[in-house]
């Protein structure tokens, strides 16, 4: 099957689709359970206080292989999916894969989780993002190995306590702009925005990788973002981080549109990437404004956003 953005595992069928659990510090299998609609992740109440590391992951025989392949030929953009953080949050949780040409082992910290909720998790597929590696990162090594993956997966650890503890996994799914014959964007989109366009007009595609307003967002980008690819006037951008008034930290600002969702990232040290600052914002147009007040000290600070789906 190959690489199939915008299809999402939800296990809504009750079974586990070919997903596997790999005991990381024993090499063996572990027991993975669906709870129900979702993947259950159970580490079991221990007398001895012995740290836990576990992957869930798919290979080529999960979920009909939608997972593995060329990510950059199928344009995925980001990975979404779901983290039920338990009553007592993992100790660390990551999101791998791995190269089938190499044996590269990529991985994103996700961060953000919340104490027996639910929360969406969204990674850029994009290496200055925050993507490491073992040994020797490089982001041409890492557009090499998006284009052979072989699994995928989220890696939970549990430090040495001997609680019980019951973590899940949900709505796993491969981000790319909607897929459809006319340049990877819906004709509806098509049509309203370059209906009567010369291109249209001379029998000529609108590319999702095409930038029709040189804005420096392609229209694939735009379409996700909710702005208007013909005007480069409507772009996703944020202002330069200034100080907030009678308040600690930093403000900061970027240019929203109604019925979307923003994830802001914060970065210290670029070479260490971006890490979640916060998820799920609302868009409050034309202007979104957080107060960073965590960002006390003398920095620097780096910044980005990015649209939540």
């Amino acid at each position: 099957m190959g690489a199939t953005p915008n299809e999402i595992e939800s296990w809504d069928s009750g079974g586990l689709d070919g997903w596997k659990r790999q005991d990381v510090l024993n090499g063996s299998d572990g027991v993975l359970v669906n709870s129900g609609t979702f993947l259950g992740i159970v580490f079991a109440n221990q007398s001895m206080p012995v740290p836990a590391v576990d992957l869930v992951y798919a290979d080529g025989g999960a979920s009909g292989g939608a997972f593995v392949g060329d990510y950059a030929a199928a344009r995925v953009q980001s990975v979404r999916f779901k983290v039920y953080g338990g009553e007592q949050l993992p100790d660390e949780v990551r999101l791998y894969f791995g190269n089938s040409r190499n044996q590269n082992r990529w991985y994103y910290p996700v961060s953000g989780l919340k104490t027996g909720e639910w929360v969406t998790i969204e990674i850029p597929l994009e290496y200055a993002g925050g993507w490491r590696l073992g040994t020797d990162p490089a982001e041409e090594k890492f557009a090499e190995d998006i284009q052979a993956v072989a699994w995928i997966g989220v890696r939970f650890q549990r430090d040495g306590s001997g609680n019980a503890r019951l973590l899940g996994l949900d709505d796993f799914s491969l981000v790319s702009p909607a897929a459809s014959p006319d340049g990877g964007l819906p004709d509806w989109w098509v049509q309203q925005y370059f209906a009567g366009s010369e291109i249209l007009a001379q029998g000529g595609t609108v590319e999702a990788t095409a930038d029709s307003d040189s804005d420096g967002m392609n229209n694939g980008a735009e379409y996700l973002a909710g702005t208007d690819p013909t005007t480069a006037e409507s772009v996703l951008a944020m202002a330069a981080p200034g100080g907030a008034v009678g308040t600690p930290g930093l403000v900061v600002q970027w240019s929203s549109t109604e019925n979307h969702f923003y994830i802001l990232w914060r970065a210290e040290d670029l070479m260490a990437g971006f890490s979640c600052l916060e998820s799920h914002i609302p868009a409050a147009p034309p202007v979104n404004t957080y107060n960073d007040t965590t960002a006390t000290n003398a920095g620097p600070y780096f910044y980005k956003v990015s649209v939540e789906f």
